[in-house]
Formats: C-alpha cells, sequence, structure tokens
C-alpha cells in the first residue's frame, strides 16, 4: 500500500477492506440501533475526522455472517499518508473488526457499482463440533453427506438462472426487479474430519440467495429433497416450503473482484 498526502486539503475518495466477525453485530448495513459494522467503522472515522461520514458497502451481510475482505469506499480529507489513516482506524476499532487494506481511489470507484463479482464461502460441518467451531460452522447432526449429489446439485446451480426461488423478501410485498444471476463457480473444498467448504461466485446475490442455496444443498445430500425439486425451482422462480435456509453463522463473505484486479 502506498502514501497519500493531501495537501490541498481536497477530498478524496477511499477503499477500504474490512475483515469482521459477524457474531453479536447485527449485519454490516447501518440500523437505528448503532450495532452493525458499518455503524462502527462511521463512528471511527467521525472521531478521526470530526466530521460525518458515510460509507458504501460491496453489499450487506446479514446479523451473524462474517467477512474476510468486505469492501467499502469513502470520501473524506486527510492530510496524511494511508498508514497512517489505517492505523488511527484501528485504535476505535474493535477487536473484531480489522481493516486489511485502505488506499486512496479514483473518483469513480463505487465499491458495489463497480463490483465485477462476489464469493462467498459457507462452512459445514457433520457430527459434533467443539463450541468454538460452531460459532464459524454449521453444525449438521443426524444427516448423511452424499459426494455424488454434492456434484450434481453444483452443477445444477452453476450458469445463469433465475433465483427468485432461493431468494427472500426484506419487506412483504416487494417484487425483486431482476432475479437472475449467474453463478462462475460453486465448489465444495473438502477438509476432512467431516467438514466442508463451500465455494460460490456469482456477478451478485438476491438477499439470503447463498444461504438458501446451502440450505437446498444440505437438504438434498441428506436426502430431504431431491436434485429435481433444485433444478424445478430454478425454472420457475417460485420459492416452496422445499427451500430452507441455512443459519448465517456459517458464511463469510470471502473476497470481492473488480473488472481491474
Amino acid at each position: 500500500m502506498g502514501s497519500f498526502v493531501d495537501e490541498k486539503n481536497e477530498i478524496q475518495r477511499w477503499m477500504g477492506v474490512v475483515a469482521y466477525d459477524g457474531t453479536g453485530f447485527d449485519g454490516w448495513q447501518a440500523q437505528p440501533s448503532g450495532n452493525t459494522v458499518q455503524d462502527c467503522l462511521e463512528r471511527a472515522l467521525e472521531g478521526i475526522l470530526k466530521v460525518k461520514v458515510r460509507i458504501q458497502g460491496s453489499g450487506r451481510t446479514d446479523a451473524g455472517v462474517h467477512a474476510r475482505a468486505q469492501v467499502f469506499h469513502f470520501d473524506a480529507v486527510w492530510k496524511h499518508s494511508a498508514e497512517q489513516f489505517m492505523k488511527a482506524l484501528h485504535t476505535r476499532l474493535p477487536i473484531s473488526i480489522r481493516l486489511n487494506a485502505l488506499r486512496p481511489v479514483e473518483a469513480d470507484f463505487h465499491a458495489r457499482y463497480s463490483a465485477a463479482s462476489k464469493c462467498y464461502v459457507y462452512q459445514l460441518a457433520y457430527g459434533m463440533m467443539d463450541p468454538f467451531e460452531a460459532r464459524v460452522r454449521w453444525g449438521i447432526l443426524n444427516k448423511d453427506y452424499s459426494p455424488e449429489i454434492a456434484e450434481v446439485v453444483a452443477r445444477s446451480f452453476k450458469g445463469s438462472h433465475n433465483f427468485a426461488a432461493f431468494a427472500a423478501l426484506r419487506q412483504p410485498g416487494q417484487t425483486i426487479d431482476d432475479p437472475v444471476r449467474v453463478v462462475s463457480r460453486f465448489e465444495v473444498k473438502t477438509l476432512g474430519e467431516r467438514r466442508y467448504d463451500i465455494m460460490v461466485e456469482a456477478n451478485g446475490f438476491l438477499y439470503k440467495m447463498m444461504r438458501s442455496m446451502i440450505g437446498a444443498f444440505v437438504d438434498c445430500c441428506g436426502g430431504r429433497i431431491r436434485v429435481e425439486d433444485i433444478e424445478s425451482a430454478l425454472t420457475s422462480g417460485q420459492r416452496t416450503h422445499l427451500i430452507s435456509t441455512a443459519p448465517p453463522h456459517g458464511l463469510f463473505l470471502d473476497h470481492v473482484t473488480y473488472a481491474n484486479d
């Protein structure tokens, strides 16, 4: 990360990359409770800059969801180096939020609209877990895992589909304007001891889409639903009782990719 000094006291756009443990937070986006990751970052910036600063994230994460590399941007006047800026922010942030990077960018950069794709990882554990692992993995008891079925489900989700059946509405009566998303990657990584990480990359995600895909994946591997049920939901775009939603604590926003990366 290079240095930058704003000698003219002009507003500069900054890009940050932040990791956080979502346990105990009410998600990413600012809320009246003040208990979100965005709220914490904005309070830290205001404490340093002495003015209110609004940040824009690459997307929302729900309460309890974690991130390894959430991207955000904001505009501010800062007359010292980027390294000093990041150190100053860390003194005002809880240990559960840590910056991976902070640097000046072009004025037209937008954390959300400039993104080419996002990648999430969901962590599964079949069988018993210790209480610390249980904070970051969905523990699945009394269900089987089928590598053969997992491979078929992964192929079904890849490609361009109407994912309305795997989304939730933020408000009653709301509609999804564009439910089509392109999943370029659906990869299951076996870690041993019946531990699996599922990595999904797409050009965008609908609200609770990733968690609904994982719920269907687990239910299909466990025999509750069939692969045909998943394929039918992708064709119809109609959500039914067959699609369940995985809990938030196993989900990580892994990284965001931009066209010039």
